[in-house]
């Protein structure tokens, strides 16, 4: 809310980017549920604040390191062409 409003109105932006991890998630003890899967509505929930501001809000796909997916990277391709058409299907 408050956030959103003060990029839009006082720093004038008209567009944010999320930065979205994807991959196995670290912090739910070995869990294999991808962080995007468990953490879902929450990005829809930040998406929405930006939205109702009049932002348009880019996400991003990385790993934990904030590298993009490549061949041998974690998350893999296989996991960011599933984060993409789950997150469409929304």
């Amino acid at each position: 809310g408050a956030d959103a409003a003060r990029i839009a109105n006082v720093w004038r932006f008209n567009t944010v980017r999320i930065a979205n991890y994807v991959g196995p998630n670290p912090w739910n003890n070995g869990s294999n549920i991808p962080a995007w899967r468990a953490d879902r509505a929450y990005l829809h929930q930040i998406i929405a604040k930006f939205r109702a501001a009049g932002l348009v809000a880019i996400i991003s796909t990385h790993d934990l390191l904030g590298r993009y997916t490549g061949p041998a990277t974690v998350p893999s391709r296989t996991q960011i062409r599933d984060f993409w058409i789950e997150t469409a299907q929304l």
